[in-house]
């Protein structure tokens, strides 16, 4: 169910992308942590809120 149709994982990716990113930049870890954890919070709500969902791959 994570990988087929709920945002979870996509969420995650996106913090994880972010926070190489930040890192990447020589922005505090701390920083960049909580940066990270934002993006995936508002990216999951977003999905929630609007009820978007994954694309299915029958």
């Amino acid at each position: 169910m994570i990988f087929k149709k709920e945002v979870y994982a996509t969420a995650c990716l996106a913090g994880g992308l972010i926070y190489i990113l930040l890192v990447h930049l020589d922005l505090d870890l701390s920083w960049a942590a909580f940066i990270a954890a934002g993006v995936v919070f508002l990216v999951r709500m977003t999905a929630v809120k609007y009820r978007l969902y994954l694309p299915r791959l029958d």
